[in-house]
């Protein structure tokens, strides 16, 4: 393994990990909450700020998983 891609592991390991912990508080807030998964989906819907987190979710596990296949 080259250098950069044992860094790109690294930084996006340090990514997932922000990432997974405001996952799991969001999950955790609708819960306390009591919201339904309709009120959920009204409130998600057209959120950019959401898609850009879940995008930024998603380009992180993809990258290690593109380095160890």
């Amino acid at each position: 393994m080259t250098a950069k891609l044992f860094l790109a592991q690294r930084v996006t390991a340090v990514i997932l990990a922000f990432v997974v912990v405001g996952h799991l508080s969001m999950i955790i807030a609708a819960e306390h909450a009591g919201l339904t998964a309709g009120a959920l989906l009204a409130r998600t819907h057209h959120n950019a700020a959401l898609f850009g987190f879940y995008a930024l979710f998603v380009i992180g596990a993809w990258i290690p998983a593109a380095i160890t296949k």
